[in-house]
C-alpha cells in the first residue's frame, strides 16, 4: 500500500491506542518499566498499556511503561503533518516534498487546454535535447540589464534523472543553448540573485523552448518571475505519491477538470505507454479539492502527471495546485 511506502522509515514504530493513531519516530530505553509491547503477525507495534493523562499525547515525549529488564521506554511523538515538514526541511532520508501549482487565464471554451501559461496543451518533447530561451523578450531580460537576468530550469536530463541548470538571458535575442539534455522541463524560475533591480522581476515574458526551435516548452508570464505549470515528472530512482490537489475556476465561467498520468516517459517506440485519466472534475465553479488521509495515486519512476481543463465560456480562468511526496527506491 502506498501509505507503508511512505512510512517505511517510522514503519516499526507505528502504534495504536484506544485514544488514537500514534506515530512514532525513535525509541530509547529509560529506567523503570512495567509492561511490555506486543508484535502482532503484520509487525506492527501495539501498545498494551498507555500513560492515563491523555493531554500527555500531544507532548514531544511520552512515557509508555515497559516491562523489559525493569526499564521504561520514552517514545517521541509526531504526526503526520509534523512528518511532512521534517520531509520539508530535508531531515527524513529519503523523502522530498514537491509542491507544484499552474494557471491559465484563457481557456477557449469547449477546449481542452493544460493548465500552465502557454495556453494551449501540454507539449511533450519526445526525445531529450537541449534547450534555450526564444527569441522575441524584452531587452531588459539581458545579462546585465534590469529585469531578469538569468533563469534556472529544472526537469529530467537524458538519463530521467533530476537535472537543473541556468541560463544567461539575451533580451530580444535567442539565449545560448543548455549543455543538458533534457526529457522534460517542469519548472522554470529567475535564478536566485539575478534580477536586475530590487523586488524586480522578468520585464516580459520569457518562453522556454527546444533549442533547434518550434515547440514551446514552458513560459514565465509577465513580472512573475515563476512558471505556473501544472505538470510533473517522477525523477528515475524515486517512486512518487500524490498527496493532494486542488483546482479552481473562476466564479463567472465554469469548467471541467481531468488530471492524467503516462508511465514509462523515455520509451518512444510503438507499442507507447498511453495516459491515464485518474481523476475528473465536472463543471466546477469555485474551488474542488481532494485531501484524503492516504496518497491518492502511487506514481513510479518516469511517468508524467498533469492537468487539463476544458473552458465553459470564452476566455475562461484556471488554476491547479497539487503535492507530492518523493521516496527514493
Amino acid at each position: 500500500m502506498a501509505i507503508n511506502k511512505i512510512s517505511e522509515d517510522i514503519r516499526r514504530y507505528n502504534a495504536r491506542s484506544t485514544i488514537g493513531e500514534v506515530r512514532l519516530v525513535d525509541v530509547k530505553l529509560v529506567n523503570n518499566a512495567e509492561v511490555l509491547p506486543v508484535v502482532d503477525s503484520s509487525g506492527n507495534v501495539l501498545l498494551t498499556t498507555i500513560d492515563a493523562d491523555t493531554n500527555a499525547i500531544k507532548t514531544s515525549v511520552e512515557i509508555i511503561d515497559n516491562a523489559v529488564s525493569g526499564n521504561e521506554m520514552q517514545v517521541d511523538i509526531v504526526t503526520t503533518k509534523e512528518f511532512y515538514i521534517e520531509a520539508q526541511k530535508g531531515n527524513v532520508p529519503g523523502h522530498e516534498i514537491v509542491h507544484k501549482f499552474g494557471r491559465n487565464d484563457t481557456v477557449a471554451s469547449g477546449v481542452w487546454e493544460g493548465v500552465h501559461q502557454l495556453s494551449t496543451t501540454f507539449n511533450w518533447l519526445t526525445a531529450a535535447t537541449t534547450v534555450r530561451v526564444k527569441a522575441g523578450g524584452h531587452a531588459n531580460d539581458t545579462a546585465a540589464g534590469s529585469g531578469a537576468q538569468a533563469v534556472t530550469v529544472e526537469g529530467l536530463d537524458n538519463t530521467g534523472a533530476f537535472a537543473t541548470e541556468d541560463i544567461e538571458l539575451a533580451g530580444a535575442l535567442a539565449s545560448s543553448a543548455t549543455s543538458t539534455l533534457f526529457w522534460r522541463v517542469f519548472r522554470m524560475y529567475i535564478t536566485d540573485l539575478r534580477a536586475g533591480a530590487y523586488t524586480g522581476a522578468n520585464t516580459a515574458g520569457i518562453i522556454l523552448e527546444n533549442s533547434a526551435g518550434g515547440t514551446d516548452i514552458i513560459t514565465i508570464a509577465t513580472e512573475e518571475g515563476q512558471s505556473q505549470h501544472g505538470a510533473y515528472s517522477i525523477p528515475v530512482g524515486k517512486t512518487g505519491y500524490l498527496l493532494d490537489i486542488r483546482v479552481w475556476c473562476d466564479a463567472a465561467k465554469a469548467a471541467d477538470f481531468r488530471l492524467y498520468t503516462r508511465e514509462s516517459l523515455t520509451d518512444f517506440s510503438t507499442p507507447f505507454a498511453p495516459k491515464r485519466l485518474r481523476l475528473y472534475w465536472d463543471g466546477v465553479l469555485g474551488q474542488e479539492s481532494l485531501d484524503p488521509k492516504t496518497p491518492i495515486i502511487t506514481l513510479p519512476a518516469l511517468t508524467d502527471i498533469w492537468i487539463e481543463a476544458e473552458g465553459g465560456g470564452a476566455q475562461t480562468e484556471v488554476s491547479c495546485d497539487f503535492e507530492l511526496i518523493l521516496v527514493d527506491d
